[in-house]
């Protein structure tokens, strides 16, 4: 989803998908590490508003140690994307 998010989102709206929901949710609930580091860093590669609300979510999820947070709060400092 991150990928058609990135390359086009119309493909994601014409199935009545509204990426930047299904993403942000994920960032505030995802329980697997893996899963959540592969968000972050890919959140960045889509820019804009949809990088930084996924990263503000991720950075405070509830399910996630102190690092991984940070590791997207630093993301969210940074603003390469």
């Amino acid at each position: 989803m991150m990928e058609i998010a990135r390359v086009d989102p119309n493909i994601l709206a014409a199935e009545g998908k509204d990426p930047a929901f299904v993403l942000c949710s994920m960032a505030e609930s995802e329980q697997n590490q893996a899963v959540f580091t592969t968000l972050v860093s890919s959140a960045k590669k889509l820019g804009g508003d949809i990088a930084v609300r996924i990263l503000e979510k991720a950075a405070n999820s509830p399910h996630h140690s102190g690092k991984l947070r940070d590791m997207a709060e630093d993301v969210l400092r940074k603003g390469k994307f």
